[in-house]
């Protein structure tokens, strides 16, 4: 009795992509000129308009007169709070680098040295979602 040949069990083939025409690259902007998917288009039009609300919010911190009610230091305080809640909206910065911000514009400022601004970022509560966030990823 002969031997029937080894097979495997293969995907099949993916389709063959069309040719593309001359045109299709100038209507549709996430492909480059020879087709091809761009991965990363760049900064988009929502990343510039953080960036540019971001710019005008910094210089709001240090040029603004206090908001009634507080102080100048609570009216800074609050404008970095709208400043960081515009970059995690628009993501024009990476979130991780926002979050860091308080860490380096309260010294700055003269709101509070640098002890009390870094106090809230060693936190037990903090390690315990980092270590939980770790073995997550371990998994």
């Amino acid at each position: 009795m002969p031997r029937k040949p080894f097979t495997t069990l293969a995907k099949p083939r993916p389709a063959p992509v069309p040719a593309m025409d001359k045109n299709y690259p100038l209507t549709h902007p996430l492909h480059d000129q020879d087709g091809n998917l761009i991965d990363n288009p760049g900064l988009g039009w929502s990343r510039r308009i953080g960036l540019i609300i971001a710019a005008l919010l910094f210089a709001a911190i240090w040029i603004s007169p206090p908001l009634p009610g507080l102080t100048a230091e609570g009216t800074r305080v609050a404008f970095l709070a709208v400043l960081m809640a515009a970059l995690w909206v628009t993501e024009a910065v990476p979130i991780p680098a926002t979050s860091l911000l308080p860490l380096v514009l309260l010294p700055l400022m003269g709101i509070m040295p640098i002890r009390q601004a870094a106090a809230p970022y060693a936190d037990p509560i903090i390690y315990l979602f980092m270590g939980g966030f770790m073995l997550a990823l371990a998994m």
